[in-house]
């Protein structure tokens, strides 16, 4: 919780001056009134990103990072799901195909650390991570009824939970600021979460949600290495048979119509 408050208060500052004059114009209060003009789809979505942060940061701590990453990208099975009963979207034969495969990969994921060490710990890390899969679904598709104003101030918004939250957990178990953890934590706030979100609520803007949600398939497939160069982690051969199975199904289950779209 330390963690994600202090990423969240640094993402949130370097948003806000990077983009806050621009964000704001689509939401400005009227001459009547002194309160900004926010959408509840806007503030539904910035609710249902603040919640991704939380379970995602606090997941890593009970799981491996593979496992958190891979677990919380089962959201295209959510967008699926929820795409059609909220957006009315048709889901063809090819995509009900892959949504099978991903869950049978995801499951393969979430038993992953029970096989290897039967704990508590493990599993409640891996439920964390996959409900922050479904939270990130519902991230998407509120954003995408947004999209005629700014994401990007939602996602700005969805930084002040976690802040708020974490405060007293800094107090309960105060960090020890090296010069290591202090760059980290630093990179996490302005890359990893700042800019990621500046970008990604452009993106959600000119793209349809299911595939913003193809490209970040990207992410679990990447996560891997960079952790295997970084700290030297490996995941499992069960996660890896999961990884993949998740990653090829989603692709094939998009890639011919987003092709289409692009060609068109």
């Amino acid at each position: 919780m330390v963690i994600a408050c202090l990423r969240s208060a640094i993402a949130m500052t370097f948003m806000f001056a990077v983009r806050g004059k621009e964000m704001f114009k689509y939401y400005m209060p009227s001459r009547s009134s002194l309160r900004l003009n926010l959408p509840p789809a806007l503030i539904i979505g910035a609710l249902f990103s603040a919640a991704t942060r939380i379970l995602y940061v606090n997941a890593n701590a009970f799981t491996t990072p593979a496992n958190a990453i891979v677990l919380q990208h089962s959201a295209p099975v959510w967008l699926l799901v929820f795409g059609f009963l909220v957006a009315r979207e048709r889901i063809s034969i090819l995509q009900r195909i892959a949504v099978c495969v991903v869950m049978f990969g995801t499951l393969l994921l979430f038993f992953d650390d029970i096989y290897m060490d039967f704990s508590l710990r493990a599993i409640f890390g891996n439920t964390l991570a996959l409900a922050s899969g479904l939270t990130f679904a519902l991230t998407m598709l509120f954003l995408r009824r947004v999209k005629d104003g700014s994401p990007q101030f939602a996602l700005l918004l969805a930084h002040i939970p976690p802040v708020l939250l974490g405060i007293p957990f800094i107090f309960i178990s105060p960090p020890v600021f090296t010069l290591t953890s202090t760059v980290a934590i630093v990179i996490l706030g302005i890359v990893q979460m700042g800019l990621a979100s500046l970008l990604y609520g452009y993106s959600i803007k000119r793209l349809k949600a299911v595939n913003v949600m193809l490209i970040s398939q990207l992410e679990p497939l990447l996560n891997g290495v960079w952790v295997f160069f970084f700290i030297g982690m490996l995941p499992s051969s069960l996660a890896v048979t999961g990884a993949v199975l998740i990653i090829i199904s989603v692709t094939f289950a998009h890639l011919p119509k987003y092709a289409i779209e692009q060609a068109a």
